[in-house]
């Protein structure tokens, strides 16, 4: 919700997130200057308050805790986590891919 005052011949409007006051031509350069962040791994403009939870959401790996994109995070758990089942081909941490094996396919 945004709310509006007016003041000396000039509409103000409250920042959500800092609770300050600014004119709606300020509101949208102090948004961006002050409230948006570049995710350093894909780009994508978030808001600061909640690029910790994108980062750990999209990025982080749960293994290890190291940060990658999208698609190099994938590549990253193949390569470093998982491993494939070679009857279904479903992937599975490492030491769990032994008792999928006994529990699906009786091997």
């Amino acid at each position: 919700m945004i709310l509006q005052f007016t003041c000396r011949f000039s509409e103000h409007v409250l920042c959500q997130y800092c609770k300050k006051y600014f004119t709606k031509e300020d509101m949208t350069l102090h948004f961006k200057s002050e409230h948006l962040h570049e995710c350093a791994y894909c780009k994508k403009c978030i808001i600061k308050e909640d690029l910790h939870r994108h980062l750990k959401s999209d990025h982080l790996c749960d293994y290890c805790q190291k940060y990658f994109t999208k698609e190099d995070l994938k590549i990253h758990l193949k390569s470093e986590h998982l491993k494939e089942c070679t009857c279904c081909k479903k992937y599975f941490p490492k030491d769990d891919l032994a008792i999928h094996m006994q529990s699906s396919h009786a091997v």
